[in-house]
């Protein structure tokens, strides 16, 4: 459930209402910055590497949204982070508070996230070329 709900809660109220209002009041590069750290701020607790890491994935978010004009891809690519960590078997990698019952959760490392985020956001760039391409011949 949280997989689902939480991706769609979090896109509607950080790129859907904050970098938008954000960016058409102060600017775009402002809004996104803003909205990314604020997104980053609810992920604190108690330390800083969430909030970092979230202020990150904000900017990609935030970035996609402004480029797609839409928070649909936002949606499905953050429940699809999300998911990772639940598909994941323990004895394949072990993330506490996600597939091994903790207390105190972790976020996904870099090196797994990373390289898919990469390559989609590479796909994006080069679907968005092709557009252009065929738009302008």
């Amino acid at each position: 459930m949280p997989v689902a709900v939480i991706p769609v809660a979090e896109e509607v109220l950080f790129r859907g209402l904050f970098l938008t209002g954000l960016s058409a009041r102060y600017g775009h590069a402002f809004g996104l910055l803003l909205s990314s750290f604020l997104f980053g701020l609810l992920h604190f607790d108690g330390s800083v590497s969430p909030v970092v890491y979230a202020s990150v994935a904000g900017l990609v978010l935030g970035w996609l949204s402004m480029e797609t004009g839409s928070i649909y891809p936002n949606i499905a690519l953050h429940a699809a982070i999300n998911a990772v960590p639940v598909l994941l078997p323990e004895r394949l990698i072990a993330i506490h508070g996600f597939n091994v019952p903790s207390e105190h959760p972790e976020h996904l490392p870099w090196w797994l996230v990373g390289p898919p985020l990469v390559l989609g956001l590479c796909l994006l760039w080069a679907v968005r070329g092709l557009e252009a391409r065929s738009a302008h011949d």
